[in-house]
């Protein structure tokens, strides 16, 4: 299952583009009950938790945490990491 659209900030500007279209760079905000539209890593959070059981069978959801604490009402991810930092 994929997202077809995705809420973006690119050059600062907040818009609703093509999932297949989101680029390194990009800032993806997710709301409650969207699908996640790329590999990235969480900036901010609240109570952020996945449904992974389709990637890994999991059945309970999995929780999200950034390395800070600070807590917001929208959860924002960026695409900008290398594939080197993945591993």
């Amino acid at each position: 299952m994929s997202a077809a659209d995705a809420t973006a900030i690119r050059d600062g500007e907040r818009s609703s583009i093509p999932a297949t279209a989101i680029v390194p760079g990009d800032i993806i905000v997710i709301e409650e009950g969207d699908t996640i539209p790329a590999d990235a890593r969480v900036l901010e959070s609240a109570a952020l938790q996945t449904a992974e059981a389709p990637l890994t069978g999991e059945s309970l959801p999995a929780s999200k945490e950034t390395q800070s604490s600070k807590r917001t009402s929208r959860w924002v991810i960026d695409t900008t990491w290398s594939s080197a930092e993945r591993q």
